[in-house]
């Protein structure tokens, strides 16, 4: 329904803190102002909201099977992963096609099958794939942002 709030996920980066509100599609800041930031049809039903370290943001939008990066400053999505574009994650719908009540590749915290995917945003690449599961019920939820310069073999 239209007046339904669903507060998916709340996040933080310096003093500023956010809110995804997933059935409006948008986030907002709520400290140390109130204001809408970003809004977007593929917010609608996205999880896992997490900050690259340039400070840029990267969400899951659900149901598109996308990782969105946003520029908060401007208020625009600068970049969309298609996932499916993806051999293995198209190997994956094939092999459980979409039931009326789940899809099968549902991008919550990068959750084809409840598999672990792991993306280089910069290179556009499925770096590796970890399936927990096989059963398209099950779920793995979240989104994490490793180091965007990897330490060396070896430690510091």
């Amino acid at each position: 329904e239209r007046h339904h709030t669903h507060l998916n996920a709340v996040f933080g980066r310096d003093s500023a803190v956010y809110v995804l509100l997933n059935a409006q599609g948008a986030v907002v800041r709520i400290e140390p102002d109130v204001a809408v930031v970003l809004e977007d049809p593929g917010l609608v039903s996205a999880h896992s909201p997490a900050f690259l370290g340039d400070g840029r943001l990267a969400i899951c939008s659900s149901f598109r099977r996308q990782i969105l990066v946003a520029d908060l400053s401007s208020g625009k999505i600068v970049d969309r992963l298609d996932l499916t574009e993806f051999a293995e994650v198209r190997r994956i719908m094939a092999a459980a096609p979409d039931r009326p009540f789940n899809r099968s590749i549902f991008a919550r915290g990068l959750a084809p099958l409840a598999a672990i995917l792991e993306v280089d945003l910069a290179r556009r690449e499925l770096l590796d794939v970890y399936r927990h599961s096989r059963e398209v019920e099950d779920a793995v939820h979240g989104l994490a942002v490793l180091r965007e310069d990897p330490a060396p073999a070896g430690g510091r």
